[in-house]
């Protein structure tokens, strides 16, 4: 970083050390200089990572707001990053956002390939998309909109399906079958 302050792995790097340290505050510092070096910094398994990990940083103490708008920020940069989808799917279904975590989903479901980087933020964008709608079940046959209800929980189902036949192996099929 002192010999160049325009290089944005030697910040990503430092925002990881001040991790492990516990300085969370430095930490947030580091990657926020290393998304203005580069917003586009990709990691090996194509994610732009400054963004996302930043967002985790600042979702796991509480500062949703902040996550939502680093995710925001990333996927303005980096349209086709269904990574970064998938985690501002989880900031907003923990927020209670379940309309816009489920529109974020699904986008990151037709983004990610079967790859193997990927395949966990499928299997997350997956599950999220079902957990969402169940919610959202829930949320209109609390309010008596039973028809709603039914049509949401038809939507966890499909979305589940999905997750599991994803999330099974083929050996797995094989051995059961």
């Amino acid at each position: 970083v002192k010999i160049d302050k325009y290089y944005a792995e030697a910040y990503l790097q430092q925002a990881r050390c001040h991790i492990g340290l516990g300085e969370f505050d430095r930490a947030a510092e580091a990657y926020e200089e290393s998304i203005r070096s580069n917003p586009l910094l990709k990691s090996a398994d194509q994610v732009t990572v400054h963004y996302k990990e930043l967002a985790e940083l600042y979702s796991d103490f509480g500062f949703q707001n902040k996550a939502v708008s680093v995710l925001t920020n990333g996927l303005a940069n980096n349209m086709d990053d269904g990574q970064l989808e998938t985690v501002l799917g989880d900031v907003l279904a923990d927020m209670g956002r379940y309309n816009e975590a489920l529109a974020h989903y699904d986008a990151a479901y037709r983004l990610l390939d079967e790859s193997a980087e990927s395949k966990l933020y499928t299997l997350s964008a997956l599950f999220g998309a079902a957990r969402v709608n169940y919610e959202l079940a829930r949320q209109m046959r609390a309010n008596g909109e039973y028809r709603k209800a039914f049509d949401y929980f038809a939507e966890a189902r499909t979305w589940f399906t999905r997750y599991s036949d994803r999330a099974v192996t083929d050996a797995e099929k094989i051995r059961r079958a």
